[in-house]
């Protein structure tokens, strides 16, 4: 077939230009118009539209852009760096001869348009042709994956087994996606695009007026599927893309994602709705447009049909072609390192000198110094937010605090604060909560924490459900768990007549609802709970919980002493696997009865083990959890009460073997999992200050009590490599007392008020 003509398009298939191309099976998106003039717009040359034809026809279309380099023309469809996946001709396998067309198109530009050099980039073309008419080819490496039209199961299950738990895990954290409209979302993806390419060492080798072209034109033929994905709340942005779809074939162009939020994986999250799109348009094929051994997590293979074909008109232009491009890496190269260079000095000097930051992210504690040890244990600083005289403040492991705030008044500033900070560490920190107050403002602000902050936290509405007493009652008899028999007190609730089935069986216990020392202490005592033993004594102590104007639940008594309270204590991963986990039971508390525990102890216990698994896998639980029960007269496990949050235990668990604040935090960072081992069994943790009082009440005397207390492997407070927490807070208690002596004294007396 050697009777073809090449020649520029008239002005009427220019106005049908993207018709005639899509009668070619192999056109693809950047044969369009579109493209083409996004090229153009954003400076890479003058279009030229040709059109390839013989006696039977237009038999194919070779879209270009014309090129001044000095005193040579270059005819590039495309040439490197224009950012575009494919170009060359479309045209027709039955009609169209390579050889033919490239004999034709070699001259044809020399000879109207002067062109010094030619490259196209095609998948398509018949190598003996080429080289024939004197082309030097070039292999193009990408990616490619297939997809399966209107079948979303089917192409994630081709996704690798790693981006399909990113997808899920995005999801469970509650990232959003959307498809972008307005041109502002091009200014973000830019800023994104130019932090990757910094991190690289490397400067973005084009300006943003390109990308905003290509979304400006692509946008108007509906070729253009622009997305972001944002933190929950929707408001900050940590990824965008821009990909594109054109008849069976879904291209990306590029994506960009903020490296302070890459914890969160939201590339898969990202990829993965764009695919979904695709698939519901039709589309059979996913070009990934390059390299990047990442993309093989989306199920994509190497590709290597595609071919750039160079001719120059002089045997050394093709040469000083590659000595350019190579010069161009290194000026790429220099300009990246002197920007890297230039932001890292700064920062240094803003430092003054300092480190930039640790090894690792740092831990963000709202609890106490038992879990800022275990922390240190494993060899992770914290930073605190604890009450002016917490020991946790006077820690070795301890690197900053924060001023103190109440969880409970104005929650909204400390979210606020605590954000702020997150958003201010060069990788979000891994935060951690330890009592209800701090539990619930996690639970309730969880978007707006994650903006600054990794953490695990059960869904929201199991905990509401297991902080609430009334709640959680409601729950167990909905999963029937193996709770007592309970009831609420509302205030203003009657007192039970005389002969009336309370609903609960005497002896019961009465547990605030919310505890308010100020209202519960007077009926019950500093202990968390009191006893009653039968409906007279109900009825007889009816006004003081009148007076408390409190809710109460009113629960069965499970009789035994403190001591036959177990519990089990877990973290359970987003894919419902126990991690790690050990049991223990309670040695003293203080008061002796419902106090705080001040001596306990881990065990083996496997009814405890086996209950607390069986449980949480009930409950479909994930984070961290504590079950308390107490081993009733008949052996039998009774459940009294479930903690989603960290607690004082995970000291002694973590000198026991199995650390569990440390296995969330090298989950959280993405670091591999240690081999976990059985808790060892008989660890004993106490609380000094406090245990002194409940052994000289159990009457232990103190010449028996010291040894123990020394034997102990967990101390709270107290360490041989960090006594600090225990001596700091005691001196600033001390300090605290005498200076409020002095104040209470008044002014120094004076003469003059003698005389008076």
């Amino acid at each position: 077939m050697t009777d073809m003509r090449v020649r520029e398009a008239t002005p009427e298939e220019l106005n049908s230009w993207d018709a005639i191309v899509r009668r070619f099976p192999n056109h693809r998106l950047p044969h369009l118009r579109a493209w083409i003039d996004s090229l153009s717009a954003s400076g890479c040359g003058r279009p030229l539209y040709l059109v390839c034809e013989n006696g039977a026809g237009i038999v194919g279309c070779l879209p270009g852009l014309l090129v001044n380099v000095g005193k040579w023309r270059l005819f590039g469809s495309p040439l490197a760096g224009w950012q575009t996946v494919s170009l060359g001709p479309a045209f027709d396998p039955e009609r169209f001869d390579t050889a033919a067309f490239a004999q034709t198109l070699v001259p044809y530009l020399e000879r109207e348009h002067d062109v010094d050099h030619i490259e196209l980039l095609h998948p398509g073309l018949d190598p003996a042709g080429m080289h024939a008419a004197g082309f030097r080819d070039e292999s193009v490496f990408t990616y490619r994956a297939p997809l399966i039209p209107h079948d979303e199961a089917g192409t994630f299950k081709q996704l690798k087994l790693s981006a399909r738990r990113n997808v899920k895990r995005a999801q469970r954290l509650g990232l959003v996606t959307k498809f972008e409209e307005d041109e502002s979302f091009v200014d973000e993806h830019y800023e994104q695009l130019r932090e990757v390419y910094r991190r690289g060492g490397f400067s973005v080798p084009f300006g943003k007026e390109r990308v905003l072209e290509f979304f400006r034109q692509l946008k108007s033929t509906g070729n253009l599927l622009a997305i972001s994905c944002y933190l929950p709340g929707g408001r900050v942005n940590i990824a965008t893309g821009i990909f594109f779809t054109e008849g069976t074939e879904l291209l990306l162009w590029m994506w960009a994602h903020r490296q302070h939020y890459r914890w969160y994986r939201p590339t898969e999250l990202m990829t993965w709705t764009v695919m979904k799109r695709a698939i519901e348009l039709g589309c059979e094929t996913f070009d990934l447009m390059g390299r990047g051994e990442f993309k093989t997590k989306f199920g994509a293979e190497p590709d290597l049909t595609k071919v750039r074909w160079m001719r120059g008109r002089h045997r050394w232009l093709t040469a000083a072609r590659a000595t350019a491009k190579t010069v161009y890496g290194w000026q790429q190269n220099v300009r990246g390192r002197a920007s890297l260079v230039t932001r890292q000095a700064t920062a240094f000097i803003g430092r003054r000198g300092r480190s930039a930051h640790p090894v690792r992210p740092p831990a963000c504690v709202l609890g106490d110094a038992d879990l800022v040890r275990a922390l240190g244990l494993a060899r992770v600083s914290s930073t605190v937010l604890a009450p002016p005289q917490a020991p946790a403040r006077y820690s070795r492991h301890t690197r900053a605090v924060f001023p103190w705030h109440n969880a409970w008044e104005r929650p909204e500033e400390l979210v606020d604060l605590l954000v702020r900070f997150g958003q201010a560490q060069p990788e979000p920190p891994v935060l951690y909560y330890q009592e209800d107050r701090t539990l619930l403002l996690v639970s309730r602000y969880r978007d707006k924490l994650r903006e600054g902050f990794r953490f695990v936290v059960p869904d929201a509405e199991l905990v509401e459900q297991l902080v609430d007493k009334a709640r959680f009652q409601e729950l167990a008899a909905r999963l029937n768990l193996p709770v007592p028999a309970a009831r609420v007190i509302r205030p203003g609730d009657a007192p039970p007549a005389e002969g009336d089935d309370f609903g609960v069986p005497f002896p019961i216990v009465l547990k605030p609802l919310v505890r308010i020392p100020a209202r519960w202490e007077p009926l019950a005592g500093p202990g968390k709970a009191t006893s009653v033993a039968t409906l007279a004594d109900l009825r007889a102590l009816w006004p003081r919980i009148a007076a408390a104007n409190l809710p109460i639940l009113a629960q069965e008594l499970v009789p035994g002493e403190e001591t036959r309270i177990e519990s089990y204590h877990a973290y359970v991963d987003e894919r419902g696997q126990v991690v790690g986990e050990f049991a223990g039971r309670k040695i003293r508390t203080w008061p002796a009865s419902y106090g705080d525990s001040t001596a306990l102890e881990t065990s083996d216990a496997t009814d405890v083990l086996t209950l607390g698994r069986a449980l949480a896998k009930r409950m479909k639980f994930t984070g961290v959890c504590k079950f308390d029960f107490k081993r009733a007269p008949d052996g039998t496990l009774r459940l009294l009460e479930v903690n989603p949050r960290f607690n004082l235990w995970h000291h002694l668990g973590a000198v026991a073997g199995v650390n569990i604040p440390a296995l969330v935090y090298g989950d959280l960072i993405g670091a591999p999992r240690p081999i976990v081992v059985p808790a060892q069994p008989g660890f004993r943790w106490c609380k000094p200050w406090k245990d002194n009082a409940a052994a000289r009440a159990a009457g232990i005397p103190l010449a028996e009590w010291i040894p123990w207390l020394l034997r102990c492997e967990a101390k709270s407070g107290l360490a041989w490599d960090d006594p600090f927490p225990l001596f700091g807070a005691t001196l600033h208690r001390g300090i605290s007392a005498l200076s409020g002596a002095i104040r209470r004294k008044g002014p120094p007396l004076t003469l003059r008020s003698v005389k008076e």
